[in-house]
């Protein structure tokens, strides 16, 4: 942040006084709250990159890409700040770079954008071999990063929004999130502190189980998204419970999917298979012409047992869990009107609000109720994607 905001590269300053973050407060009973993070960037939206998107009411997600719109290929050499080399397939030497540049207008510290082949000038759509570099770079770099080895509070995301789901480039990208950066201490934290002593509010290294195992290991995500703390309504095992696929208890209906356990099938590695698994959802989502945001999470590998009390893999290595938002299309969200985007972060709980108005006088269910309305889909139609995806 230093390097980047001494040469002015950043066109807003995440960590600057005068951005405000807190809590969204709520008229629900405490246990039902979704407890969704607002933050007030004064001047985020007025100094964001332009970018030409495909113009309402028409979103298709399969436009092609277009080298007369901007694309990142044109950024300065001093955004870009690292190259990975990971090919996933056949490519030149310089397809198989994909840099990590600085987000200009980030929403929180760290915030940078993954650009996967970048030189192949991809469209903005999920494809196999990208959510295979996605999951690549979720697991290798935060297990190799000091923060991870002690304390996965630090831990970054991969985000990613589908034409139609506020994504405003049409050239393949991730956005590189550290959700943690942008929690501000809440009133019971505060209040807490003010009580016994302080190892009693010392976090866990790990866990193990007694006696029969049934209590199934929880990650502790209080770093993360809001909705990575979701609940689940119900959940399918597919690849003899390999993979988990759970429908969540959140304010749109979205869908989890996590490695638990060894895939039967020899031939294929469970991270194969959860990479098979959700490129299928992805391409479901393509043909039917709904839009979606992706979460992408690491999560440390725990010993878990299923319910044949099967243990599950524990290498102390890194895993994934994806979590899928299939939703409306853009142009049903007025920005304006609710004084707010509803792309990946918003969607997943931290609101970024447009004006310090609003968001003084934001609440939950106000929230709750733009995106019931005019971001998700019927919950039916999400349980026969779901479904489709376990039988096939």
């Amino acid at each position: 942040r230093n390097d980047a905001g001494g040469r002015r590269i950043l066109r807003n300053d995440p960590l600057s006084p005068d951005v405000k973050k807190k809590f969204i407060p709520g008229r629900r009973q405490v246990g039902q709250r979704y407890h969704l993070l607002a933050v007030s960037h004064p001047h985020l939206f007025s100094k964001k990159r332009p970018a030409v998107v495909v113009p309402p009411p028409v979103h298709p997600l399969t436009v092609p890409y277009d080298p007369q719109k901007f694309n990142f290929n044109d950024v300065p050499e001093e955004e870009v700040l690292v190259r990975l080399r990971y090919s996933g397939g056949p490519a030149t030497e310089e397809e198989e770079q994909h840099r990590i540049l600085v987000n200009v207008s980030p929403l929180m510290y760290g915030h940078g954008l993954l650009i996967p082949w970048g030189a192949s000038c991809l469209p903005q759509r999920l494809s196999s071999r990208a959510i295979a570099l996605a999951l690549h770079v979720l697991t290798t770099r935060n297990d190799c990063g000091t923060s991870a080895r002690d304390d996965d509070a630090g831990w970054f995301r991969l985000g990613f929004n589908s034409l139609g789901a506020f994504s405003s480039v049409n050239h393949l990208h991730l956005h590189l999130l550290f959700p943690h950066e942008a929690y501000p201490p809440s009133e019971e934290e505060e209040e807490e502190r003010r009580f016994g002593f302080p190892v009693e509010r010392a976090g866990r290294r790990w866990r193990r189980e007694i006696g029969d195992g049934a209590v199934e290991e929880e990650e502790e995500r209080r770093f993360g998204f809001p909705v990575e703390r979701a609940g689940r309504r119900w959940r399918r095992e597919i690849g003899d419970g390999a993979v988990w696929i759970d429908l969540l208890e959140w304010m749109v209906p979205c869908v989890s999917l996590q490695m638990v356990g060894r895939c039967n099938d020899n031939d294929v590695t469970s991270e194969d298979f959860l990479q098979k698994t959700v490129a299928r959802f992805i391409q479901t989502l393509e043909e039917r012409e709904i839009p979606h945001n992706v979460l992408f999470i690491p999560e440390r590998k725990r010993q878990r047992r299923d319910r044949k009390g099967r243990e599950r893999d524990d290498d102390g290595g890194v895993s994934s869990r994806i979590i899928i938002i299939p939703r409306q299309p853009q142009h049903h969200f007025d920005s304006e009107a609710a004084g707010f985007n509803a792309a990946l972060g918003e969607i997943c709980g931290m609101v970024v609000m447009k004006s310090s108005r609003r968001f003084e006088e934001c609440d939950e269910e106000d929230i709750v109720d733009w995106m019931t309305r005019f971001v998700a889909l019927e919950e039916e139609v999400v349980l026969e994607l779901v479904e489709a995806l376990a039988v096939s």
